[in-house]
């Protein structure tokens, strides 16, 4: 993907028991509100890992990860792990990476 192309956008709308999740190419945002306990975490937050994978490299656009989470469970403590590694290889490749909690 070169710098020109766009990125979709990921919205996953909240559940009783999942967040919701607005992942904003333009913005350069992922917002996360809500509650976490999935059944399966992996499948709820692997579609966000993917989705972080995806932006390319190239592009040095500030990332942030606004999150309001009240409650995680901990399949969801270690996914939301992984998406902090993420965010740190992006900040060691030199893009602005930005954490509100």
């Amino acid at each position: 993907m070169d710098d020109n192309s766009r990125l979709d956008d990921l919205l996953l709308e909240p559940t009783q028991s999942s967040p919701l999740v607005r992942c904003e190419w333009q913005e350069g945002v992922i917002r996360m509100k809500g509650e976490s306990y999935p059944e399966n975490s992996y499948e709820l937050y692997s579609s966000i890992l993917s989705w972080m994978e995806g932006l390319p490299a190239s592009n040095q656009r500030p990332l942030s990860l606004e999150l309001e989470l009240n409650y995680l469970n901990t399949t969801s403590v270690r996914a939301m792990i992984e998406i902090f590694d993420q965010l740190q290889l992006a900040a060691d490749g030199g893009r602005a990476v930005q954490v509100q909690w």
